[in-house]
C-alpha cells in the first residue's frame, strides 16, 4: 500500500475530498540549483492535488489522515499512463516505416510519423476509455486508512 498523508476539506456520504502537498523527488541535493527536476520544483512549488477517497474512518472534515493506494495499481496506471503510449508510438512508426517500404512510398519518414501520431492518439485514446471504464473499481481507489499522528 503506497501511503500519503493529507487534509480532508469535504465530506459526503462515504467519501471525502482530502488535499495533498505535492512532493518533488528532490530537494536535498547538492545539484538542486543545476538540476531540471529541481528548477522545476521551484516553480511548481506549494501546490496542492485534490482527490475523491472512501472514507472507511468516518473521519472528518479538517482532519489529518493517512490515505493509501494498491502498489499494483498504481504500476498498472503508471504503464498504462506513460509506456503504453510510448510503445504504440514506436510500434506504429515502425509500422508505417514498413508500410511504405513495402509500397514504395517516396517519403517514407512522412509515412513513419504519421502512423507515429496515429498510434499515440489510438493509445490515448485506448488509455481515456479503459480508465473511465474502470474508475469506479475498488482496486483503483484511494482510500483513508487512518488518522495521522502527527498534526
Amino acid at each position: 500500500m503506497i501511503e500519503e498523508r493529507a487534509r480532508i476539506i469535504s465530506c459526503s456520504d462515504d467519501y471525502a475530498v482530502v488535499e495533498t502537498q505535492r512532493k518533488t523527488s528532490c530537494g536535498a541535493c547538492s545539484m538542486n540549483k543545476a538540476c531540471g527536476t529541481g528548477v522545476l520544483a521551484k516553480v511548481f512549488k506549494d501546490k496542492v492535488a485534490q482527490l475523491k477517497v472512501k472514507n472507511t474512518i468516518q473521519a472528518k472534515v479538517g482532519e489529518e489522515v493517512i490515505v493509501g493506494v494498491e502498489e499494483s495499481a498504481m504500476l498498472r496506471g503508471s504503464f498504462l499512463v506513460y509506456m503504453l503510449p510510448l510503445l504504440m508510438l514506436i510500434l506504429f512508426a515502425l509500422l508505417g516505416e514498413e508500410i511504405a517500404r513495402q509500397l514504395l512510398i517516396g517519403h517514407v519518414e512522412l509515412v513513419s510519423i504519421s502512423f507515429a501520431l496515429l498510434g499515440l492518439f489510438v493509445a490515448l485514446w485506448w488509455v481515456r476509455r479503459h480508465t473511465s471504464n474502470n474508475a469506479g473499481q475498488n482496486r483503483y481507489q484511494a482510500v483513508i486508512l487512518r488518522r495521522s499522528e502527527y498534526i
